[in-house]
């Protein structure tokens, strides 16, 4: 039986010595979910949002993710990883650009960390919601290309086209945005647009192992328009 994001993320916390508590909270217009943390060192985290998944995701930021202990960052970061290993909403460059972005600001890093659990465990749509309210407080080239990339998870084609464009306004030497634009006119039917991005990317990164994987899922994408037909 699958599991849901909240109990994934229940048991990551679970497994750094946390007992962890979930309440709803009804309001006129809605609800709110609270989520408490807590160890027996007396280590306590509360956090409060609209969904379980976001307050727990808020409390494995703070408890973990932007810990002053490297080995309890690292350590946080691999249990994520592991329960999330083949659900890749974004490259993994784009990652990596992403956990440098901002470091000096600790409300945006909080932002960009929680995008990047989301966007881990497969869910677009509220990775894209953390990306957007972290790029609204700082303008990003590297945070325009991770929306684009959750977009074309989402279906929205021309979206992540346009937020690509911006981002290659910003800084036009990014090969992650330049196949976010690629795999997008892919998915449109644009062939020879989508060639020509990714011949781009390959320029500035001929090693670029998701240039070598869009060019495969391409292929393949490809001959199963022609079986179907």
């Amino acid at each position: 039986m699958k599991q849901s994001l909240t109990q994934i993320f229940t048991e990551v916390l679970e497994t750094f010595g946390f007992t962890v508590h979930l309440r709803r909270k009804p309001l006129p217009l809605g609800e709110e979910w609270e989520a408490m943390a807590v160890k027996e060192s007396g280590e306590r985290h509360l956090k409060v949002a609209d969904t379980p998944e976001k307050a727990l995701v808020a409390i494995i930021v703070d408890a973990g993710l932007t810990s002053q202990d490297q080995e309890v960052r690292k350590a946080f970061q691999e249990a994520i990883l592991k329960r999330f290993p083949l659900k890749p909403i974004m490259p993994a460059d784009t990652s990596f650009a992403l956990l440098a972005a901002d470091a000096h600001n600790p409300r945006i890093r909080r932002l960009v960390l929680s995008g990047i659990i989301f966007a881990s465990a497969g869910d677009a749509k509220t990775a894209l919601d953390f990306f957007r309210s972290a790029r609204n407080a700082s303008e990003s080239p590297i945070l325009l290309t991770a929306e684009a990339w959750c977009l074309l998870a989402l279906g929205q084609y021309e979206e992540a086209i346009q937020v690509s464009r911006k981002a290659l306004e910003l800084y036009p030497f990014v090969p992650e945005t330049m196949l976010a634009i690629a795999e997008a006119h892919h998915c449109l039917g644009n062939t020879a647009e989508a060639y020509q991005w990714l011949e781009r990317a390959r320029t500035q990164a001929p090693d670029n192992f998701t240039a070598k994987y869009l060019a495969a899922k391409w292929k393949k994408r490809s001959r199963n328009k022609k079986h179907l037909n």
